[in-house]
């Protein structure tokens, strides 16, 4: 009886553990995605943002695509954010229409997406302006 009341106990414990560990999981994965733009404040300016976009863009002379780059080609201070969901880079050349653009995104089908839009001195992005040029958007 004494051996039984011991395994419930533990199985009990296991089971509280393995909810507070997906709770904190789960919390720290909403607060950063949260803060975002904030945190991405402190680490890096628009004017940095925006010539990183417009070397990245210099690199591509062909119209009418969208080009998913690696991570390892995004900014380094903005890698670190929200690291369980990314970012994604990806760079849009179509025509005269729409000017050149590279995206930075973090993004997951639970929570929603968020991210930067930035592009030459012209640009003019969805969500609201950081600095000409340099869009940041969110859709939480």
């Amino acid at each position: 009886m004494r051996v039984l009341r011991y395994i419930i106990g533990v199985g009990v414990c296991l089971i509280l553990l393995c909810i507070g560990g997906c709770t904190i999981y789960t919390w720290s994965l909403f607060s950063s995605f949260d803060h975002l733009e904030q945190h991405a404040k402190n680490v890096i300016t628009g004017a940095e943002l925006q010539t990183w976009a417009t070397n990245l863009l210099a690199g591509y002379s062909r119209t009418n695509m969208a080009v998913f780059i690696e991570r390892s080609n995004c900014p380094v201070q903005l890698c670190g954010l929200c690291p369980r969901l990314g970012p994604s880079v990806i760079v849009y050349k179509f025509n005269e229409a729409r000017p050149p653009s590279v995206r930075i995104m973090w993004h997951s089908g639970f929570i929603g997406a968020a991210g930067f839009e930035i592009g030459d001195a012209n640009f003019v992005g969805s969500g609201h302006k950081w600095q000409d040029a340099v869009y940041f958007y969110g859709n939480r």
